[in-house]
């Protein structure tokens, strides 16, 4: 069985800084030169399409969407539906403690009644790509007719990469189809001591891996996730009270300042999700601020923007922009994201 990693690239490198606006410029022709044109959800034309990714290249099939879901023999519980029919094996669940999570004196995590503070519901979907150990063809219904590998059902013990599929091969340079990592130095289960770390362009056909990254099982350097947004807390007061309450198992939560407007499509929307399995939706997860299937820089979703600004537009006060510079392929300038939930 052959171990596919994942290259990895240093987040939040300072050199992505320095170039932002350049990429950007670049997307903003990718979605149609204007600020009116939406990058939302056209996964042909993202990283996620493995087959024009230039750093995975796969072969084998000409589907984009099968590397992560199926129509028949997915998984169906994997955040009670927020990863639809998901085709892929999952890390090892929160029980065996794979993750090391985030944590710091200024962090007072709530995990509500669960027992561990580990990655759960839809940030292990995500996961079971990005943690740079589970092989990218470890898929539980492949293409065509008798390839379904029910092995692949389910979460993987710690130290298990998945069953490969014979029929999917890849041949970019940030996939090693042997056992040895090609993760960044600075994450201690990269054995190779580092690697492939591409690019910094994000839409399909260019050189680069941003943003997709080896994340690793040691996530004590990235945003917490699998955590209940804190409701006694003032600092996220305002995010929640503005916030679209609908109080049902399995769905999500939107989140967006009070007096706030939200992005015209609701795919946009930061999300909090039902995680815990009860009816207040509001866990933190990887998709919280990520949609995997649209052509925007880094994946992000839209922030909630002043009443008098109409989305996705940006004419945000934090951040003067121009004609050619919207929230559509400067999703964070202002740090509009980032205060979506943090009153800072």
């Amino acid at each position: 069985m052959k171990a596919i990693r994942i290259a990895g690239l240093t987040a939040l490198a300072i050199a992505v800084a320095a170039v932002a606006w350049t990429t950007n410029k670049a997307w903003a022709a990718h979605c149609g030169g204007t600020t009116a044109k939406s990058c939302t959800e056209n996964i042909r034309e993202t990283k996620h399409n493995l087959a024009a990714n230039t750093d995975i290249l796969a072969t084998g099939t000409s589907e984009v969407c099968v590397f992560c879901h199926t129509p028949h023999g997915g998984q169906t519980d994997v955040a009670g539906g927020g990863a639809p029919l998901w085709n892929r094996a999952l890390p090892p669940d929160p029980s065996q403690n794979a993750f090391i999570p985030y944590d710091s004196p200024n962090f007072d995590r709530d995990i509500g009644s669960r027992t561990t503070y580990q990655p759960d519901g839809v940030s292990l979907a995500c996961l079971s790509c990005h943690d740079g150990t589970i092989a990218l063809d470890a898929l539980i219904n492949a293409p065509g007719s008798g390839g379904f590998t029910p092995s692949n059902r389910g979460f993987l013990d710690v130290g298990e990469s998945g069953t490969s599929i014979p029929s999917i091969s890849f041949n970019g340079p940030g996939v090693d189809n042997a056992t040895s990592s090609l993760g960044d130095t600075d994450r201690p289960e990269s054995p190779s001591g580092g690697g492939y770390e591409g690019g910094l362009n994000d839409f399909v056909g260019s050189a680069g891996m941003a943003p997709f990254p080896n994340l690793g099982r040691n996530l004590s350097d990235d945003h917490p996730i699998s955590m209940r947004m804190p409701s006694d807390d003032l600092q996220f007061a305002d995010a929640l009270l503005g916030s679209t309450e609908t109080n049902q198992p399995n769905t999500v939560r939107y989140v967006k300042r009070v007096g706030a407007q939200p992005p015209d499509d609701k795919r946009d929307n930061i999300r909090l999700y039902n995680t815990g399995g009860t009816n207040d939706a509001f866990w933190v997860e990887c998709a919280s601020c990520h949609n995997p299937h649209t052509p925007r820089t880094t994946f992000l979703r839209l922030p909630s923007t002043p009443a008098t600004v109409s989305p996705p537009q940006s004419g945000d006060v934090i951040a003067a922009v121009g004609a050619t510079r919207n929230l559509n392929h400067e999703p964070n300038q202002g740090s509009l994201i980032c205060l979506t939930c943090h009153e800072k």
